[in-house]
This record gives structure tokens, sequence and C-alpha cells, in this order.
């Protein structure tokens, strides 16, 4: 990997730490919604270390919260199976 594409993937990284304390804010403040809207969408990610280039993830988008301040999050996962573990009644709505 060239000098600066390494540079600039170590920054991203870095930066996306910063953000990690608001980013548990927010899916703090959705899970406190009475439902959450999910939706996924399959993507092909060509060069992901230890899977073939013909596997399929998903990306997956998460919204809801209060009208004023919704709370609109993204997720990657090499797996449609997707974990919920909530300690409240929560409705989830999907298009599945």
């Amino acid at each position: 990997m060239p000098q600066t594409k390494r540079l600039s993937t170590v920054s991203v990284i870095q930066r996306g730490e910063h953000f990690q304390p608001l980013l548990n804010l927010m899916r703090d403040s959705l899970l406190a919604s009475r439902a959450i809207h999910c939706d996924e969408t399959r993507v092909l990610v060509l060069k992901e270390p230890d899977r073939e280039p013909s596997s399929q993830s998903w990306r997956w988008l998460q919204t809801d919260g209060p009208p004023d301040r919704p709370v609109i999050l993204f997720d990657y996962s090499t797996s449609r199976a997707q974990e919920c573990l909530l300690d409240c009644a929560l409705t989830i709505a999907t298009n599945s």
C-alpha cells in the first residue's frame, strides 16, 4: 500500500475513534424509541480480507428518534443476521 494511502487510512480510523462517544449517544437515543425503522441493502465488497470477491455483505440503515431530532445510523455487516439485545419492548419495522 502506498505511503499516502496508508496515512489516509490511519487518519480516517483515528477520526472515527473521536466520534464513537457521539455514535453511542445516537444509538442510545435510537434504542429509546418506541419503534425503529430498518432497511438492509446487499453490497458487494471486492477486496475484503478472508472473503471471496463474490461474497455478499449488508449495509443496514436504522432510523427513528424524536421528530425534531431524528437519528439515522448506518451499519455494515458480513451477514444478514443482526443481533438485537434489548432490555425493553420494541417494535422494529422492516421491508423484508
